[in-house]
């Protein structure tokens, strides 16, 4: 995103007011001629588990939402015409009218700053998703593991890749830092919120005012990063049980002690940045292997043979474990993992040393403890 809009973007969103409490809100919609007689759901992002809170009928092209709420929060308006066609927006519910136009070729939303802060985003959102699909990233990203694909292409492919989240990272901390307290403000940061380290999210909270952190968005967040400080070093490991690739179930705690250092490593054999960084763990594996450095991967994949695929074509040559349902994974919620990859250094006693280790840095801490 370029200085320009993002700087428009701020203004827009430094006129929004603090969230008020009590607020009462009306939805007029104004439906397409295939939209009559269907039915208009809404959902509030972040509660009774994304599902539709309310509904109404379509009737004269027309149709309306009210209701009260303690603070502003987005929600999703939506109304599938058949299997193939769906109309949906999103919305802040804020004070005063709302209008929602379904009869244009793209939805149109107006009424209340916050609405004018929300699509002002999506409007940005869209200009960079298009300058991505003419880079070539996504067809790019899906050939980054094929057996064809060259050393040089890869960087290329995530020169490009880290380029466009760079973008995305600095626009999107910009607007947050601007509503730390509203409702555009929570939403952006939930949907962004994978792109920052763990240190970025948790100083971003701690200046966060009542309203932004009572977004129901925040909760998971809040409770991935209590999780994240039970990963720090100092404290004991927490113990869980996986399957290998033979379907046999191993606890965490089969690993430990006995004078080994443990590496706990989350990935993916989808994940570009853990393919990368694979060759550094393996050197470090291969030099202090035999001095009692171990490693237990955890894989993130949903599918068996991509996963094993992957094993075989990296050289990984040590413990690996997964129950295959991708960022289900049960241990996920364990570690607070939201991003991989991600590694955790743990002691021979089970406390944890440290982790998030990149390039060479694995290597220089092992050398450090033996």
């Amino acid at each position: 995103m370029n200085k320009k809009v993002l700087i428009a973007l701020s203004a827009v969103l430094m006129a929004l007011p603090a969230s008020a409490t009590g607020i009462k809100y009306v939805l007029s919609g104004k439906a397409s001629t295939e939209m009559e007689g269907k039915k208009v759901y809404m959902t509030v992002l972040g509660e009774n588990g994304n599902k539709p809170s309310d509904s109404t009928l379509v009737s004269k092209g027309q149709f309306v939402f009210k209701g009260e709420r303690a603070i502003p929060i987005v929600a999703s308006v939506m109304s599938k015409i058949d299997p193939k066609s769906i109309k949906s927006t999103l919305v802040v519910l804020e004070s005063g009218t709302i209008s929602i136009n379904f009869s244009t070729e793209k939805s149109q939303v107006k009424g209340g700053k916050l609405n004018e802060a929300l699509t002002a985003f999506s409007d940005s959102m869209s200009v960079l998703g298009k300058e991505r699909q003419a880079s070539n990233l996504d067809k790019m990203m899906a050939q980054y593991r094929d057996s064809s694909t060259t050393d040089e292409q890869r960087k290329e492919t995530m020169k490009l890749y880290n380029q466009f989240n760079s973008r995305l990272s600095e626009m999107s901390k910009s607007l947050i830092e601007t509503n730390i307290n509203n409702a555009v403000g929570a939403f952006i940061f939930a949907n962004f919120e994978g792109m920052y380290s763990n240190e970025e999210k948790m100083a971003i909270l701690d200046k966060a005012g009542k309203d932004f952190k009572s977004n129901p968005l925040i909760e998971n967040i809040t409770k991935q990063l209590a999780a994240v400080k039970k990963r720090s070093a100092g404290n004991p490991y927490m113990d869980f049980e996986l399957q290998d690739a033979n379907g046999k179930m191993h606890k965490l705690s089969e690993y430990i002690g006995a004078g080994k250092y443990i590496l706990l490593d989350f990935w993916a054999s989808w994940c570009g940045p853990c393919r990368a960084e694979m060759p550094h763990v393996k050197a470090a594996y291969e030099k202090y292997h035999s001095k009692g450095f171990d490693i237990v991967s955890v894989s993130f994949d949903s599918k068996k043979e991509d996963w094993l695929k992957a094993i075989d074509q990296l050289g990984m040559t040590w413990n690996h474990l997964s129950d295959l349902k991708g960022w289900k994974c049960a241990v996920a919620p364990i570690y607070g993992i939201k991003s991989i990859p991600c590694t955790v250094l743990i002691g021979p006693d089970g406390i944890i040393i440290g982790g998030d280790y990149r390039g060479e840095e694995l290597e220089k801490k092992l050398s450090e403890l033996m």
